[in-house]
């Protein structure tokens, strides 16, 4: 297995759930306020 293949794709998935978590933060925080 290459761990390059491995933390890059990690890295990703984490990447573009991170930016999904805020904008529905963002849009659950607007809610509240």
């Amino acid at each position: 297995m290459n761990s390059m293949y491995i933390s890059h794709t990690v890295i990703d998935v984490y990447v573009k759930s991170s930016s999904f978590e805020r904008e529905h933060f963002k849009r659950l925080h607007e809610e509240v306020a």
